[in-house]
This record gives structure tokens, sequence and C-alpha cells, in this order.
């Protein structure tokens, strides 16, 4: 390594490694081992065993013994209440040895390998056994017996009186024991389902119910018996059902009158006073009421109450026995009020045929009348006796009438001429019919207004007139009755297919009469008159000719036939349309015919043939039929004849100016848009209003982008006027003195690609363009001398205005002229170096050049 001579610089370093070493050292215990134990007291040799006995895990159980001698005794601990006895016994017994037993260090009598200990009282006992041969003896291990007191068990409540469904709860006390116990309940002798310290017992009828329970101590060990059980002294439960006053109270029956009361459970009871009262256990009961008085009846005779927990009370109110009178009606017009009065009571009234009353024994007199004064009764009043049962009393009401007498002239002597009346609503008389060979009728009528008809029993005289109406009110009434000579009148039909069961024509006079027939002829006779007549049919297949369906005929002295009625067959006509909207209205129009109209999408009728002209229309005016005019032959024409109803449009035409040509613009009609580059969108509309919206062009506005259209029976043009929008680019500039004049150029593109190029002066510090959407560029010039930054840029034009500013400097005169100066010496210089490079391009060209003053030849 090299190292610069020069002052020593020395480090030192020092470094220590301290080494712990740690000794392990360790010791030998030596064992230590013998067979010599001190145990109570006493030296000598000892020996320690463990011994498993059935049934009981032992301790280890040390013996005193002399010699080889030992003697094990179990069970090692016993738990056992006074009562108990507990049996322990020497491990392996020998019938050479004798046995002396102590407990708690008291040696007891018995001398067997078996020890029996029945202990008197509670407390722990340690016991043991000292074993003798003829030669040696040794003390057993010592056994533990605990005792507990004696088992008892009381039960509380004693006997006890409840009602019927009264939950009692018994519950057990138990004394002595070890603590560990089973219950068990008796009822009646027989076990129940309860097994623990308490038993709730809900009695469940009237009687006397045993109970007991029986506990066991599951605690003890080793005890006989086992396990002890103590049995609770008994208890009497005696249940009876709990009752509640029930109460009868009467109201109708005279002072000191005996009435009486029975249930259905046998019970009968009876009382002169008002008031009856017994007790009764929960339940349903049946009960009948009756009086020794039995003109009194109870109400309600019979009957249920229920006893739930409350008194009841039942009241009865005792009425006189009552028998019903009946009275019936015969001959008023239903629903007509009349009126029964029994005296001594109200009046009363029905609109049915039946009055009723209820009433005691007794004699009565009644009267009867009616609101209807046209009918009187029959009895109009009278009496009855009630006696033990019911009565029905028969009323009949009958109209009071007066004659009517129909008086004739005109027929042959010993003619019968012939009377029918019938009652006009509201009469009370329907059909009255009468004959006579003489010159009176008479009938007798109630009030009321009746139409009556006459004929002769000859057919060559009538009556007239033959009918007509009559009116009684309160008189007779007289009529006269003309009967004139009569002719036959004849006409014939043609054209009906008869005859046929099922069709008739028909022929009506100004009589005014109606007669119809089944077959080609109707006939009839008439007095002398002029008539006129009209004819139909049933069959609606035919109807009677125009010239031949009705006219006038007249009847001087002799009989006529009329003209012949002429019946033309009808065919089916149909149209049908389509298109028309549902539900509008649709109208064909028959020349000469009718006129018909239909909702759906068919009409039909019927003409004969003929050739007819129709015309078609709809009310529905936005719509026009085609045809709308036509002709048809009903037996020649195929039928339907089909109609078709178009939508009726004219042409609206949005027209626009403004736009530049190619622009897109759009219009839309009830969310129908149309878009167009030229100067029109055209749309086909029917009458009716229509909202149009017009969308938004950049660039350029127009008034109104929204509006309602009417279109009412013609085309129309709407006018759209479009404006291009221009914004303002303000070019500011600063620096300039006041007054002093410059200008901005401004060049460029608008939106819609037309060029545009303004300059525009002012004096002031900012010049303002206003043009449309677009990209610009602008330059400033400025006066002579005066420089800036930002004197040029572009500016873009896009829905706002824009602006631009840019910073004048005034001319700095010297440094003008220094860079004069300098542009001078730049601009002789060059010129210097110019000339020379063509002077020696000169002489070059010429084959010299100069070298230190001199002309050289120049060799190539």
């Amino acid at each position: 390594m090299l190292m610069k001579t020069g002052p020593r610089r020395s480090f030192t370093y020092f470094v220590i490694i301290t080494v712990a070493l740690v000794l392990l050292s360790s010791f030998s215990s030596s064992l230590v081992s013998g067979n010599e134990l001190r145990l109570g007291g006493h030296e000598g040799q000892y020996s320690s065993s463990v011994s498993s006995l059935p049934d009981h895990n032992e301790n280890l159980v040390a013996s005193e013994t002399t010699s080889s001698l030992s003697v094990v005794i179990s069970p090692n601990s016993s738990v056992i209440d006074v009562g108990q006895s507990v049996a322990i016994k020497v491990v392996n017994p020998s019938s050479n040895y004798t046995y002396l037993w102590y407990v708690n260090q008291v040696a007891q009598i018995p001398d067997q390998p078996k020890f029996n200990f029945t202990p008197s009282a509670s407390g722990t006992y340690d016991i043991y056994v000292n074993v003798t041969n003829s030669t040696e003896h040794a003390n057993s291990n010592t056994v533990t017996v605990t005792v507990y007191a004696a088992l008892s068990v009381t039960i509380s409540p004693g006997s006890e009186r409840v009602y019927v469904g009264q939950t009692v709860n018994f519950k057990a006390t138990v004394t002595g024991g070890t603590g560990k116990f089973n219950y068990q309940w008796y009822l009646n002798g027989t076990k129940t389902s309860a097994v623990a310290s308490s038993y709730n017992f809900t009695p469940a009828g009237n009687a006397t119910y045993y109970i007991y329970v029986i506990v066991n101590d599951n605690g003890t060990k080793n005890g006989v018996p086992s396990p002890p059980t103590a049995q609770s002294s008994t208890t009497q439960l005696i249940a009876f059902l709990k009752t509640y006053q029930v109460s009868f109270e009467e109201t109708g029956l005279p002072t000191g009158t005996r009435w009486y009361i029975n249930l259905t459970n046998g019970q009968s009871h009876s009382a002169i006073l008002s008031v009856e009262q017994f007790n009764e256990t929960n339940g349903t009961y049946y009960f009948y009421v009756a009086s020794g008085n039995k003109i009194y009846s109870p109400s309600p005779s019979s009957g249920t109450f229920l006893v739930n927990g409350n008194p009841v009370t039942i009241l009865i109110t005792f009425t006189p026995v009552l028998y019903q009178v009946t009275f019936n009606e015969t001959g008023l017009p239903p629903n007509t009020l009349w009126f029964v009065n029994i005296s001594g009571y109200s009046p009363l009234s029905s609109n049915s045929s039946e009055i009723k009353s209820s009433l005691s024994n007794g004699t009565y007199t009644f009267s009867v009348s009616t609101v209807n004064k046209e009918y009187f009764p029959t009895p109009f009043s009278g009496s009855f006796r009630l006696n033990g049962k019911s009565n029905t009393i028969n009323i009949e009401f009958s109209l009071y009438t007066y004659t009517v007498e129909f008086s004739e002239s005109g027929l042959p002597l010993n003619t019968e001429w012939f009377l029918s009346i019938t009652g006009v609503p509201p009469a009370y008389i329907t059909n009255v019919s009468s004959s006579s060979f003489s010159q009176v009728i008479s009938v007798n009528l109630p009030n009321g207004t009746y139409s009556y008809r006459l004929s002769s029993g000859i057919q060559t005289y009538g009556p007239y007139p033959a009918s007509g109406n009559l009116t009684v009110s309160g008189t007779p009434v007289s009529i006269a009755v003309a009967f004139l000579r009569l002719y036959q009148i004849t006409f014939v039909e043609v054209g009906l297919p008869i005859p046929s069961p099922n069709i008739k024509w028909f022929l009506n006079i100004s009589d005014p009469q109606s007669f119809n027939s089944s077959t080609n002829t109707i006939s009839f006779w008439v007095p002398n008159q002029t008539y006129s007549y009209y004819v139909a049919t049933n069959d609606r297949w035919y109807i009677p000719s125009n010239s031949t369906k009705s006219g006038s005929i007249t009847v001087s002295g002799s009989s006529v036939t009329g003209p012949e009625i002429i019946f033309n067959e009808l065919l089916n006509v149909s149209f049908l349309q389509q298109r028309l909207p549902t539900g509008n209205t649709w109208y064909v129009n028959i020349t000469g015919g009718g006129n018909y109209h239909s909702s759906n999408g068919t009409i039909t009728f019927m003409e004969i043939n003929g050739t007819y002209s129709y015309n078609v229309s709809s009310g529905n005016k936005l719509y026009r039929p085609i045809p709308y005019s036509g002709s048809f032959v009903p037996n020649k024409t195929a039928f339907p004849i089909r109609i078709t109803f178009i939508l009726v449009t004219y042409t609206i035409t949005f027209s626009e100016t403004g736009l530049t040509n190619g622009t897109f613009w759009s219009v839309s009609v009830n969310n129908d848009t149309k878009i167009s580059t030229n100067g029109t969108i055209i749309y086909r509309l029917s009458n009716g209003s229509f909202e149009y919206s017009i969308q938004p062009i950049p660039g350029f506005s127009t008034d109104t982008y929204a509006g309602n259209l009417t279109v009412n029976g013609s085309s129309f043009v709407e006018s759209i006027s479009w404006t291009i929008v221009t914004y303002f680019i303000n070019i500011t500039q600063s620096g300039l003195t006041a007054g002093k004049r410059w200008s901005a150029t401004l060049q460029g593109k608008t939106f819609n690609g037309i060029p545009v190029a303004v300059t525009l002066n002012s004096t002031s510090n900012s010049i303002v363009f206003k043009e449309p959407n677009g990209t610009y560029n602008y330059t400033i010039n400025a006066p002579f001398g005066y420089t800036g930054t930002h004197m040029t840029g572009k500016v873009i034009i896009n829905g706002k205005s824009a602006a631009a500013v840019a910073a004048l400097v005034p001319p700095n005169f010297t440094l003008i002229g220094i860079v004069g100066a300098v542009a001078v010496a730049l601009l002789a210089v060059a010129l210097m170096l110019m000339i020379r490079r063509e002077n020696r391009s000169f002489f070059v060209r010429e084959g010299r050049y100069v070298k230190k003053g001199k002309y050289l030849k120049y060799k190539k």
C-alpha cells in the first residue's frame, strides 16, 4: 500500500475475550430401606396391606398382630337411616375364632363373624372386631357407619273442603334421611303421575278424595331395608259443587196467585210471591213455568238459563190468555185498505184479506168499512162471542152498481143483437156480455169507464157506431144504437205465397175496423159511406206496392169489390264497410228508399226488385268512403257491396329559410321525426291538433322550437326562419399612447365553411369582432416602431365569446441606431467578402491569384 508521507496517525484496538467455564457437580444419595415401623405407640413388627373386598374400595388398613394373625371386616363405610340395619362381616371368617365387636370403643355382645348394627340414633359410628384364637388375637380394620335420623314425611294441607274444579296444591315435608328422596303420590290408593315434592290436584266431581305420599331415601348405602321408605298420613279432600242464586221474577199475576217453576233436573218450585229464589250449580237448565190461574199465560212459558259463576235472574210476564178472532174479507181489489172496529178496542186495518185480533173471553160488537167507497161490506156490523176458543168472521165486499141501458132502432123485428162490455182500467168489471131479441139490453155496472161493442144477428145489418166508450159515475146510463143496412166490400190480393198457415194480410178501414185473412180474399159488411183503407202483411219478405197499399172505396146501396192488392217480394241488400274505427257511425242513403246507419261493419235491409242509387257517408269526417255512391239491382247485384273508408289527410309543409345549403335539420310531429338537407319537410296529416318540435342546430337559432298545428280541411305551409348566431371576439392591447391608431385583422372560416377576412381600426384599447362559430387567426397591426407579445394568435368560437390580449412596447431609437450601425457594418463586411470572393473567383477564372501583392499563375 502506498501512503503519502506526513503526520502519522495511530489507532489502537484492544479486544478482550472472556470465557466462563461452568462446572457441573453431582452428588449421590444412599437409598435407606428397612422393615421396622412403629404404629399405635407399640413397638414391634407391622405389615401394611391393601385388600380388595367385593363391592367395596378399601383403605389401607394397619393391623396389630402378635404373630401372623390378621382380620379384615367390610363394608368399609355405610350410610343408613335410623330404623335401618347394616350387616358388617369378617372377610374369610373361621369357626375357630372368637369375635368381640366394638362400636365407638364400646364392646358389643354378639360373638359372631357377622355383626348386624341397628342404631337407634343418628350419628357417626366406628366399628371394628377383635379376633382371638387359642394363642393369638388381633384387631380388624375400623369401618364407619353414618346414621341419619329416621325418615318421616307429612303433607299439607290436611283435610280440606273445596269446590269442584278448584285446584289444591299438596306439599310433602320430609324430616330425617339423607336428603336424596324420591316421591310417589297416591290418590284413592292408586299411583298418580306426580313424583315431585308437591302435587296439584283438581277434583272433577262432587266426591271425597284420599291423598297420601310415599318417600324413598335413595341416599343410603348398605342398609336394610333398602331403600328406607316413609308414608305420610292420608289427607281427606271433600269436593263439592259451588252454587249460585237463581231468581225468577214474575209480573202480571193477581196478588196471591200461586205459580210454578219446574226444572228438567227434577226440581220443582212454587211461590205466591212475585220472586222465587233457589241455588244451582254451574250448568244449563231447562225450565217450564205455569200458573194456578189458567186465565193467565206466562211469557216465556219455557226456556233455558245458564249458571256460569254468577247469579241469574229470569223475568216472567203473565198475561191473560187470549183467543184469536179473524175477519176474512172477499171482493175487495188487491191492496185495498179496510177496517174493523171492535167495541172497546182501537180500530184495526189491513191491505190484505185478513184482520186478526187477540181477545180474552167475552162478547164483542164490531163494524166494517173500507176506504174504497165503491164497495160495501156484508155484514157491515154485528157481534161475536169468545168462549175458550178462536173465532172466524167472513166479510164480503160488493160493488155499488148502476143500470146501463142500450136501446136499438133499425133492426127487423125479433132480430137478435149482441153487446160486449170490457172495463177500462181502473174499472172493476173486466168483461160483460149480453144479447136480446127486443130493442133493449140492460146491464148493471159499477162506476168506471168501459168500452163496448155491438153486433147484429144478421149479416146485412150493423150498428153505427159499432163500438164506443161509456162512463158510469154514480147514476144510470142510457145509450141509443142505430142499426143500418150493410153492403159487402171484397178485396183480393196477388203476390203473397198463400194459402199458408203462417202468412196473413191485413186491411184496416177508417170505420175503424180491421180485417185479416190467410187466403187471398178479405170481405166485410159496411153501410153506405166512403172509406179509406190501408193494407199490410205479417210476412216480412213482402210489402204491398205503393199504388195499392192504401186508398179509398165508396159503398152506395150495393156491394163493391176493391182494387187488386199487389204484394211485392223483398230481397236482401247488404253493405259491408272496412277500416272505419270501431264505434263510428256510417250511413247508406237509398234514392227512393230508406236511410240506414250502423256502428258496426254491416248494414242490411230489404228492397223490392228494381234499380236503386245509393250514397255512403260517415259521421267521422276524418274518413271518406270509396266508393261513396253507386247503384244496385236487388236480384242481380252481388252482395255485400263493399265500402272502404280511408283517412282524409292534408299536406303540411315545413319550409325553412336561413340555413346553409346541405345543413341537416329535423321536425318531429307526434313523435314522428323527419330529417332534411333542403328547404322543406312534408307531412300528411288528418284533421286535428298536433304537437311539433324543431331540433336545435348549433350555430343557428329560430324564434320557436315547438308549437301546435291545427289541421282543418286544408293543406298549409308552416314557415321556419333561421338566423346565424354570432359571438364577440374581443382583442385588447396595452402600451399604446391614448388616441394612437392601431388595427387588427381576423381571418378564418365559419362553422359552415364561409371565409372571413376582416380588418378593424381603433384608437381605444380594444377592437371587437362579431362572428359565428368557427376558427379564426388574428394579427395586431401596431404603429411604426412598436413591438409586443401575442401580436398574432388563434381563437375558436364554439357557442361562446372569446378574447385575446396583446402587450405593445414603444420604439427604442438608440437601439435602433446601434442595430442600424451593426447592420451597416455587417453589410459592409458582407460586401467586402463578396467582393473578395468575386475577385478571387475572377482570378481563378483567369488562372491567376494574388500572393503577397503579386499575381501568380493559377495551376489547375
